[in-house]
């Protein structure tokens, strides 16, 4: 090693034996800053513990004195302290507050205490503009059992057949947000209604019971009371009676069987409004078409049940479920009539979109054939009749084979919401892969009223060849023969001959008016 590095050595090594005295005692210098830092931090926290203890200690003792002050300040000489009133009278205005100094050498503050708000009893409240009230609720009743009553005094509703011009009847009308809380609430608040609308007072039998017009009594007319005598206990009107508690949503299960029977007629009643009148209804009407159903179903069935509000409930939840049962019914023919593919290849899903949107242009998919040149066989498609069979000729006891006032011909609103879930189920497959599309009324109510005007259209170009009524009538006829039930009035029973008859007159006169016997017999 050369005599240069072994003096640069020497210098380093000179130099950090001259640095470490000096690190060590910055190091020392640091830790006991840091020490006294955390000292002083603790004893300014202590500190202020006690002056916030001493603050506490204070607002009670002030809390304290007020409260002892307040209990005499009615008195002519108020405390040091105490809280002087401007007025004696409990029903004062304002009242004036001495607030007294912490220190002796400071004046009192004076200040002027508005009076405390007076307690609003729940007595004086008057009700909301829009809040339903038991009022509201019985006027709301008696409109609609006016309406009813309107209703049935008209031949239409006697005649009950659905009319040939029923498509311009219909006015669809979309419910406010507030129709479903409002009926639910006035058919939840409502007491026991007999068939006829009559209220029921359970609570005093021998009170008068309030009435309102009804379809079933004539005007000029006394209603019959269960006090009149020509065998009044048959036509006695009786509540529905429950065999077992409802768990969870009401079934017709719960009720006993004679009520059981009136459901499934009512059911099938609602139904039929439903194809005839207009099958996305609002709820006003959906309740009075509930009720017709069941007084209908009852005058059929030849009995007096009163409904209620559960009763009503439980039909009208059968408005949905129709129209999710159409829809049902539609889905699985969509694919094989129109030709949509499932598979994964792009392709195949290309096909399938334009597809979609091939059908739903001008219609297309109401038409028997669809070719380039043009659409031929305008609603002759053929998954029209195989949902209509399936969904309302199954059998002999579907609906409608039992119900011919409102399946014969076919109604013309039935059609129409047919139509509206085929094209539900088309765009299912709009963005080229099946998938399930909810049949909402929110959602095909502007669909239904499209449908619904064609056919008007449709009928009203095509009436001098009665082109509608005659598609109308074959959709039933052939759905009949599907069902594989008898023509209408063809006779199913077995009879005897008019000839076998007046044979047995002239036997009779031949043994001169005498019947013969066994012991007769040689």
């Amino acid at each position: 090693m050369s005599s240069a590095a072994r003096s640069a050595a020497a210098e380093r090594a000179a130099s950090r034996r001259d640095r470490r005295p000096t690190e060590r005692a910055q190091y020392v210098s640091e830790t006991h800053k840091d020490k006294e830092n955390r000292q002083r931090q603790q004893v300014d926290k202590a500190q202020e513990r006690q002056e916030k203890a001493r603050q506490k200690a204070s607002k009670a003792a002030e809390r304290e004195a007020y409260q002892k002050n307040g209990r005499t300040a009615l008195s002519n000489t108020p405390l040091r302290g105490s809280v002087a009133l401007s007025v004696h009278d409990p029903g004062f205005s304002s009242q004036t507050v001495l607030t007294p100094a912490r220190d002796p050498n400071l004046v009192p503050r004076k200040s002027v205490v508005p009076p405390a708000p007076r307690r609003i009893s729940m007595s004086a409240m008057t009700p909301r503009p829009h809040m339903l009230t038991p009022e509201k609720a019985a006027e709301l009743l008696r409109l609609c059992e006016a309406v009813l009553s309107k209703q049935a005094c008209s031949p239409l509703a006697a005649s009950v057949s659905h009319p040939a011009s029923a498509l311009n009847n219909i006015v669809a009308r979309s419910p406010s947000p507030t129709d479903e809380d409002m009926f639910d609430d006035a058919i939840a608040g409502l007491v026991d209604f007999d068939m006829d609308g009559e209220c029921m007072d359970n609570k005093d039998e021998g009170s008068t019971t309030c009435r309102s017009p009804t379809p079933s009594v004539e005007p000029g007319k006394r209603r019959r009371r269960p006090s009149d005598s020509d065998n009044e206990d048959d036509g006695q009107v009786r509540k529905a009676v429950k065999i077992q508690e409802s768990r969870g949503r009401p079934k017709a299960a719960d009720y006993e069987p004679s009520v059981r029977t009136i459901f499934g007629v009512a059911w099938a009643l609602y139904r039929g409004r439903f194809c005839t009148e207009g099958a996305m209804p609002d709820r006003m009407q959906e309740v009075t078409w509930a009720k017709l159903a069941w007084n209908d179903a009852c005058k059929r069935l030849q009995t007096r049940v009163a409904y209620d509000a559960e009763i009503i409930k439980m039909i009208t939840s059968r408005g949905s479920h129709f129209r999710g049962e159409v829809k049902s019914k539609v889905r699985p023919y969509v694919a094989d009539e129109y030709g949509f593919e499932t598979s994964t290849k792009q392709s195949v899903i290309d096909r399938n979109v334009m597809l979609a949107r091939e059908l739903k242009k001008d219609f297309g998919f109401v038409y028997k054939t669809r070719t380039p040149d043009g659409n031929k066989g305008l609603y002759h498609a053929k998954i029209i009749q195989k949902v209509v069979n399936t969904m309302w000729f199954r059998d002999k006891k579907d609906e409608g084979v039992l119900y011919p006032e409102f399946y014969k011909p076919f109604p013309e609103v039935g059609l129409a919401l047919l139509l509206t879930a085929i094209e539900s189920g088309i765009d299912e497959w709009s963005t080229g892969a099946q998938s399930n599309k909810m049949f909402t009324v929110d959602e095909y109510q502007g669909v239904l009223d499209e449908h619904l005007n064609n056919l008007a259209d449709f009928d009203e170009h095509t009436k001098a060849q009665g082109l509608l009524p005659k598609l109308l009538s074959r959709l039933h006829d052939n759905g009949r023969i599907h069902s594989k039930a008898d023509p209408l009035g063809h006779d199913t029973g077995r009879t005897m001959a008019r000839s076998t008859f007046d044979a047995a007159i002239e036997e009779y006169n031949d043994r001169e008016g005498i019947f013969s016997d066994s012991g007769d017999d040689e």
